[in-house]
């Protein structure tokens, strides 16, 4: 099952022609949102790094979550859950689409409605996690 922070490879070959896979952080579970992960600071999409020495699936690259650019995947579209970001770069993403003017209003309020009920929730969840329950 999906929960949010979770970092999942998912096909992308019908959003992105010239991709098949793509590294994205899960947003918003009830409605399948995510924030890509690219390997370069593009600046436009509002993107905070996160360092490859926080997680072994960065393979020793630093990389940036776009979180002024949302995307929907659906379940089969998942290839594989690879870990899940911390909650320091958590609190930064959170911020970062609070302040996204690129996300419509209606679009924004809900995903943040969600990711605060998940921060409120975070204390359970990582207990949940430590027994695998979730």
């Amino acid at each position: 099952m999906t929960a949010i922070s979770d970092v999942l490879i998912i096909n992308v070959s019908k959003k992105i022609p010239y991709r098949n896979t793509k590294h994205c952080v899960c947003i918003s579970v009830a409605k399948g949102k995510c924030l890509f992960i690219n390997t370069q600071n593009r600046k436009i999409y509002d993107e905070i790094k996160i360092n490859s020495s926080d997680y072994e699936f960065l393979n020793g690259v630093d990389r940036y979550v776009a979180c002024s650019q949302i995307f929907e995947f659906s379940e089969d579209e998942i290839v594989q859950r690879v870990g899940d970001i911390k909650y320091g770069d958590m609190l930064k993403i959170i911020e970062n689409i609070r302040k996204a003017k690129e996300i419509s209003k209606i679009e924004r309020n809900s995903i943040i409605s969600e990711l605060e009920k998940w921060l409120e929730n975070y204390a359970g969840n990582k207990l949940s996690d430590s027994f695998n329950s979730r």
